[in-house]
């Protein structure tokens, strides 16, 4: 029998990335400490390391097609949107570890998994797309794993009404990490 997935507290994974970014920050603030240093030089390093990290490595080389997935979602290119979530939650479902450490590694704060935001987001597509059915049986996957998902569940509560917004095109329903998550 396996055992149940641990994610990490929203938190814990607060803390971690506050933590990531202190690092950034001592580590190139020991410029001081050394002949010629400047302590002011070597903090704006620190954080140039830190912010090139997060908005170039993490934003578009490790969350590039949950990232390409929200913009496109947010232009209304909801077919292109969904295969974005689909292939962002592929690569996040391989690498789970990174997802469940995303706090220190990659600084993100953000309180559920990028793989279940990416189910969740390609569910909210094919809602948009008029194709119900898919979008609620991938929310139930999503709130199998995750039952306190509440855009998760208040999307599959809005889709199991006779007025569900399905194929409505003004209707959003995506969500995203918040914006230090990636």
């Amino acid at each position: 029998m396996s055992r149940p997935h641990r994610e990490a507290s929203p938190r814990g994974l607060a803390e971690a990335g506050l933590l990531l970014a202190l690092v950034c920050l001592l580590a190139a603030s020991v410029d001081a400490g050394l002949p010629g240093g400047n302590l002011v030089r070597g903090t704006a390093a620190g954080l140039g390391l830190f912010l090139a990290w997060r908005l170039l490595v993490v934003r578009l080389l490790i969350a590039g097609d949950h990232s390409r997935g929200m913009a496109l979602g947010r232009a209304g290119r909801t077919e292109e949107a969904l295969h974005a979530f689909q292939a962002s939650y592929r690569r996040w479902d391989r690498r789970r570890w990174l997802d469940d450490a995303r706090g220190i590694l990659l600084a993100s704060t953000g309180r559920w998994p990028f793989r279940l935001l990416d189910r969740a987001n390609a569910a909210a597509c094919l809602a948009r797309l008029g194709r119900t059915d898919e979008a609620l049986a991938l929310l139930d996957r999503v709130l199998a794993e995750r039952p306190d998902m509440r855009p998760a569940r208040e999307l599959r509560a809005a889709l199991r009404q006779p007025a569900a917004p399905a194929g409505d095109p003004s209707w959003g329903g995506m969500w995203e990490a918040p914006p230090s998550a990636g």
